[in-house]
Formats: structure tokens, C-alpha cells, sequence
């Protein structure tokens, strides 16, 4: 499949391989690097009911918590030339991922 000109420029940005993705030792390194570590999203704070009330988030904070479910707990990427399941939180910048409907 063509890819676009924007396409190429984020795989040449973060150094991915559009053919055969990261290798693992190249996600390794990124995931070990100062900007790398693990792909999640923070949870939200419990606080007690007193200081909810005063934060203009409080609308939010329900939503937020719901978000932890729709978080895919693997996902499918390409690594040294093939598609594998891979634990989503363990993605990298530069990762090729093939989304499908419903993901």
C-alpha cells in the first residue's frame, strides 16, 4: 500500500521502518531512554469528596474513570518484519500499529 507524503515524513521523524516496523532491540532502546518507559495513561487521583467539590474537574472525574476500560491491553505491531500481539503499554515512539474497527 502507497504511502503518503505526510506518512513518510512521521516514519522519517521517529525513525520507523514502514516495511518491517522497529526492530526489538531498537523498541528496547527506546523504551529504556529518558523519554521512553511505558505507554500509560495516568490514572485519575482519588481525593476526598471536600476537595472534588472545589476543582472545576469534578464533571470530568467520572469520565476519566471509564477511560481505563476502553484501554487495549495488547496491540498489533510490527517488529523486525512481521505483525505481532505486543502489550500495549509497551509500545514506542516509531512503532508501526495496525488498527482494525472496533480498536
Amino acid at each position: 500500500m502507497p504511502i503518503t507524503e505526510h506518512q513518510q515524513e512521521l516514519l522519517s521523524r521517529h525513525g520507523a521502518n514502514y516495511t518491517n516496523g522497529l526492530t526489538t532491540s531498537e523498541a528496547s532502546s527506546r523504551r529504556n531512554s529518558t523519554n521512553g518507559g511505558l505507554n500509560k495513561v495516568q490514572k485519575p487521583i482519588n481525593c476526598p469528596s471536600w476537595v472534588c467539590c472545589l476543582l472545576p474537574c469534578i464533571n470530568h472525574i467520572p469520565s476519566m474513570k471509564q477511560f481505563r476500560y476502553v484501554q487495549p491491553d495488547d496491540a498489533e505491531v510490527l517488529r523486525d518484519g512481521r505483525w505481532i500481539r505486543y502489550d500495549a503499554a509497551s509500545l514506542v515512539l516509531g512503532d508501526i500499529v495496525r488498527l482494525a474497527e472496533g480498536d
